[in-house]
């Protein structure tokens, strides 16, 4: 019988990322997020959210700090819930996606097995 790897050096650090203006919507996304980490024994490094998903990527203060930690190489990669990452569109997601992989990271979108429910005030579909 194999033996489970032990945790160290192959440990892969992520953070969990999520835009929306509800604040039970952006828990809810940090709960998905951590949730698909979690079942493949990645290690959460970070959190961080932004609640303005009208702001330009590059100017908000969460993915800024996400960034960061790319660019330390801190995280390997960044887990954004489909529907909580703060982009409009597929074409918005595969920007993002694109701006991951040029800093070595990847991005992995977490989807809920079931609709999230909205709060007052929450886009229909949630917003990434």
């Amino acid at each position: 019988m194999p033996k489970p790897k032990p945790l160290g050096r192959d440990l892969v650090r992520v953070a969990v990322y999520s835009c929306v203006p509800d604040a039970e919507l952006r828990t809810q996304f940090a709960g998905l997020g951590r949730r698909y980490a979690l079942a493949r024994y990645w290690l959460i490094a970070t959190e961080a959210c932004d609640d303005d998903p009208f702001v330009p990527l590059e100017m908000r203060p969460g993915w800024a700090a996400v960034r960061q930690a790319l660019a330390c190489r801190d995280i390997h990669g960044v887990i954004v819930a489909e529907a909580g990452s703060g982009t409009d569109s597929r074409r918005e997601l595969h920007r993002l996606d694109t701006v991951v992989r040029a800093m070595g990271g990847f991005l992995a979108k977490a989807v809920a097995a079931h609709p999230l429910r909205h709060g007052p005030g929450a886009a229909p579909g949630g917003a990434l």
